[in-house]
């Protein structure tokens, strides 16, 4: 060992390597400490990280489990555990830097085999994961996506990833914009966070014509749809355009399952009282026939109401306001 070591100083690494591999079983420790600074330095023609890899943690492995008395006696070699750290950590810095060079994926899956205990492990993890999850979104498919999030479920690309999985699955199932093909995702995904997004197409292609038929046929056939309210409100203010309290008494008999009542009741007593407009400190507002102010005058000019409608000015804009 001695001789080794000695062969190690003046840099004949042919003889140093030589010793320290017919030694490795009887002077297990320095021969692999002495065989990991060969194979970890550059200058000589067995320079090799992932060798000098091995060997150190040999050495690390076997230096744990000697007792004090002789790992005492490898001081002369200067192995102690600070210096056995000391080169793994430069041996492990130089193999990251190496296999960083190379960039590929099946190289930093060597890395992460070989030096999974060390602190680069998760950086080449990362590293790694980029390159894949890269060669992934120009798959853009939600089938590469899904095996992306199962190889790599820590990956910090996961997220990312599935968020793209559910996006183009949305997109792939419902590629024939089709209330058939909409139907058909919802079945398959109930839980996507692309459901709205497929009620709403249904609720579109359904109602195109913008019809009062279209609209109650919609609600009867999809009653879980969150457009469901919507296309009830549409129904009754097409039906009850002319605001007229006939129609709406009509409405009522026509349609008893609407569910907005309270509306109707509210809608029958304004479509009945009459407003007229006032006047008061240069503003308008109107008050029914009784004198009671309705709506304070606070607008610039006022037209009468029609159809449950008035249009009005405020702030050098014009708009609409209902008995309200």
């Amino acid at each position: 060992i001695q001789k080794g070591y000695d062969a190690l100083k003046v840099y004949n690494y042919f003889k140093a390597k030589e010793i320290f591999e017919h030694s490795k079983k009887k002077h297990g420790i320095p021969s692999t400490f002495g065989l990991s600074i060969i194979y970890s330095r550059s200058d000589n023609p067995f320079s090799n990280i992932d060798s000098a890899n091995k060997y150190i943690q040999l050495c690390d492995q076997r230096f744990a489990t000697t007792d004090s008395l002789k790992s005492k006696r490898y001081r002369v070699y200067n192995i102690t555990k600070p210096s056995i750290d000391s080169l793994q950590q430069f041996i492990t810095r130089k193999a990251f830097e190496l296999y960083k060079n190379k960039n590929d994926i099946a190289e930093w899956n060597r890395f992460i085999e070989a030096y999974r205990l060390s602190p680069f492990c998760f950086r080449a993890m990362d590293l790694r994961d980029s390159l894949v999850f890269n060669q992934t979104k120009q798959k853009n498919t939600f089938s590469a996506y899904d095996e992306f999030s199962k190889n790599y479920p820590f990956s910090i690309y996961v997220r990312e990833a599935r968020q793209r999985y559910e996006i183009t699955l949305f997109q792939s199932v419902t590629s024939g914009n089709t209330i058939g093909s909409y139907e058909r995702f919802l079945l398959q995904q109930p839980n996507s966070p692309f459901r709205d997004d497929a009620e709403n197409a249904i609720y579109k292609l359904s109602v195109m014509h913008g019809s009062i038929p279209e609209y109650y046929h919609f609600i009867k056939k999809y009653p879980n749809n969150h457009n469901v309210e919507t296309a009830w409100r549409a129904i009754y203010s097409l039906y009850t355009v002319n605001y007229n309290p006939s129609v709406i008494e009509n409405f009522i008999k026509e349609f008893p399952d609407y569910p907005f009542k309270e509306t109707i009741n509210i809608d029958l007593i304004l479509s009945a009282k009459k407003l007229y407009a006032v006047r008061e400190n240069n503003k308008w507002g109107f008050i029914d026939s009784t004198g009671t102010d309705e709506i304070l005058c606070n607008y610039e000019w006022v037209d009468k109401f029609s159809e449950g409608l008035a249009e009005c000015g405020l702030h050098d804009k014009a708009g609409f306001i209902d008995k309200a």
